[in-house]
């Protein structure tokens, strides 16, 4: 059981903040890493797959959207880096038990040969507590349901609401935060699981914030994707 189940939501996300958050820290950690990763990925599998860069995608928005709507127990950093490194040691699509622990071993590699530059802002405790949780996260991802670490737990419910991708609709009750995510919030991450951004995050050419933000949210506004949000606010309240 989750020790997170009865925290409320203490703001309402907006997607258009989510795909800032997402190409800012993109920006930020450099598409140098990026290409580090998703290079390595395309030799085995598809970046379109059901565990692929399109994945990754998805579970970075679902994840920004909760780290404000939860900023006390998400933290955007470990959200981003899990994103891009939980799968992308996988080397079937189908069963693949170690992916994770594989995956968590080559963000630590990328640690180590100084790939990853983190913010000077954050600080040595704060830096190592992204390295612990991101490796924490990827490790168990496939494998645990729920985790005493927050922002682990966070890694865990951006991940689970993709599942529609496989036709698997996500059940709350083995979300960590199930009472701020609302049955309506798990719908809109499930529609949005049935097809990519219109301009990627991780991989295809880069283009300016603006650009890339105008286009990624236009694809959000079509009403099969956006269950009548027209203004792309979640209701995490609402159950």
């Amino acid at each position: 059981m989750s020790k997170f189940k009865h925290i409320v939501s203490a703001h309402s996300p907006s997607i258009e903040d989510a795909l800032e958050s997402a190409l800012s820290l993109k920006q930020r950690y450099g598409g140098g890493l990026v290409d580090v990763v998703t290079r390595q990925y395309e030799e085995r599998l598809s970046p379109g797959g059901f565990h692929g860069c399109r994945h990754w995608e998805r579970v970075l928005i679902n994840g920004l959207l909760l780290e404000q709507a939860l900023p006390d127990y998400v933290c955007a950093d470990t959200i981003y880096l899990f994103a891009l490194f939980h799968d992308s040691k996988r080397m079937r699509e189908g069963e693949d038990p170690e992916h994770g622990t594989r995956g968590a071993a080559f963000f630590n590699e990328c640690v180590d040969k100084g790939l990853i530059t983190f913010r000077e802002h954050l600080g040595e405790p704060n830096v190592s507590e992204i390295i612990a949780n991101v490796s924490r996260a990827c490790t168990l991802h496939s494998t645990s349901l729920f985790d005493d670490e927050p922002r682990v737990a966070a890694c865990f419910d951006a991940d689970r609401l993709d599942l529609e991708r496989v036709s698997i609709y996500p059940d709350r009750e083995k979300l960590n935060f199930q009472t701020a995510i609302s049955r309506t919030f798990v719908y809109e991450c499930s529609m949005r699981a049935k097809r990519p951004l219109d301009v990627p995050i991780f991989g295809g050419g880069d283009t300016s914030v603006h650009d890339s933000l105008h286009r990624s949210v236009r694809s959000f506004s079509h009403e099969s994707y956006t269950a009548g949000s027209s203004n792309f606010r979640y209701g995490f309240l609402r159950s």
